[in-house]
């Protein structure tokens, strides 16, 4: 059994290694224990310390430094850059769920937009052909009314000409 556990922190490490790679977080125990495939969660916990406590030698979690009395240049500096370290594993796995976020919408906004773009020109082609179709029917419309004036003209003039016989 002492195997099993060793090979699970084992596990648990590798899994802790990669995240770190990348600048994740040290997520909940229950994650930990359904990515590396099982695990009592003690024993999960004790990997999880004994990894912190290598990936964290100056123990900043457990350290019972007091706060400086003064704090100058540099001692800002040092409990800054602590801060910036301690923050920049999740701010750098938020930045990345937001540019995934923003790449999803883009491709979602840009398929709507080539969507768009073809429905515009489609309503384009449409209002070609209805101003073509309507040049005709005004040429033919034109064509109609001289023809009932020539018409016209020729009842009057055959009514004329039949009145007077």
């Amino acid at each position: 059994m002492a195997m099993s556990q060793s090979n699970r922190e084992n596990d648990v490490f590798n899994y802790l290694n990669s995240l770190a790679e990348v600048g994740a977080p040290v997520p909940p125990l229950r994650k930990i224990r359904s990515e590396v495939g099982g695990g009592s969660l003690s024993t999960i916990s004790r990997a999880v310390q004994l990894w912190s406590a290598q990936h964290n030698p100056e123990g900043a979690e457990d350290s019972d430094t007091e706060f400086p009395a003064s704090l100058d240049d540099a001692t800002m500096r040092t409990v800054f850059d602590g801060i910036w370290r301690a923050f920049r594993p999740h701010l750098n796995a938020r930045l990345a769920a937001q540019k995934i976020s923003f790449r999803s919408q883009l491709s979602h906004s840009a398929k709507e937009l080539a969507e768009v773009k073809q429905a515009l020109a489609k309503a384009r082609s449409k209002i070609s052909d209805l101003e073509a179709s309507n040049k005709e029917l005004q040429e033919a419309l034109k064509k109609e009314k001289e023809a009932r004036l020539r018409a016209e003209g020729a009842y009057e003039a055959l009514k004329t000409f039949t009145v007077a016989k």
